[in-house]
Order: structure tokens, then C-alpha cells, then sequence
């Protein structure tokens, strides 16, 4: 994560996030590691990139999430089922740099309680040779 680039608004502002994204065909797994202060979470989720729904767990809850493009930018539509029958719609559009080196995730997130907007960048980490 690239902090002094990302925006979490009112949200706590991490002191790391990992992400490690797998594509293998229509299917792109992502594994995240995020942690604030003495507290590490970790997430696992997959998207089909062909436009069909895939099913997955957030934060306890379950969540529905559909692919789809726009021009260059992967957007994922997720719904979550919370407590009392409420849902969270989370749009998120993934753009990627022209060198392949950035991903930059804008977030629009509605609740009964209203919209919020965060962005998250991350710089590619070179792998060991």
C-alpha cells in the first residue's frame, strides 16, 4: 500500500496492506493482508471475470460479487448481507498503470447509513529471484 496515496476518509488508515491477486483464466483469487496496529486480518476472495456472480465470505458475512469492464478498469459489484436482513453494495473499480506497476482501487460504498468513497494503491513488490 502506498499511504500517502490511498484515501480511507473517516476509515482507520491501515499501517499495511498485501495483496496478492492470481489470475488463472476467468478466476482471480485475491489473498489480503491488512493490519492496524497490533491486529493482522486476512481476507481470500475470488471474482469471475466472465460476468457471472461468485459467492464468497466478508467479514463474516455473505457476499455476492459480479464482474464486469469498463474500457480498461475491472469493476467488481458486491453485495453483503448484514445483521438484521441490511446489505452493503461495494463498487469497486480496479485500475491498473500504463507500466503495470500500480493498482489503484477506487471503493463507493453504500449503507443504510449512507456513501462513502476510499481509494487504495499498491506498488507491485518485485519477487525474489
Amino acid at each position: 500500500m502506498v499511504k500517502d496515496k490511498s484515501d480511507f476518509a473517516r476509515a482507520t488508515i491501515p499501517d499495511m496492506i498485501v495483496r496478492v491477486i492470481d489470475q488463472r483464466g476467468v478466476t482471480m483469487n485475491v489473498h489480503t493482508i491488512q493490519t492496524v496496529g497490533k491486529k493482522t486480518a486476512t481476507a481470500d476472495v475470488s471474482y469471475l471475470l466472465d460476468g457471472t456472480e461468485s459467492q464468497n465470505i466478508l467479514n463474516g458475512h455473505d457476499a455476492v460479487s459480479k464482474t464486469f469492464w469498463d474500457g480498461p478498469a475491472l469493476m467488481v459489484r458486491t453485495t453483503v448481507k448484514l445483521a438484521n436482513n441490511a446489505e452493503e453494495v461495494v463498487t469497486d473499480r480496479w485500475e491498473l498503470s500504463d507500466d503495470g506497476e500500480t493498482l489503484t482501487t477506487t471503493s463507493h460504498i453504500v449503507t443504510a447509513k449512507g456513501g462513502i468513497d476510499l481509494k487504495l494503491v499498491c506498488a507491485k513488490e518485485k519477487l525474489p529471484s
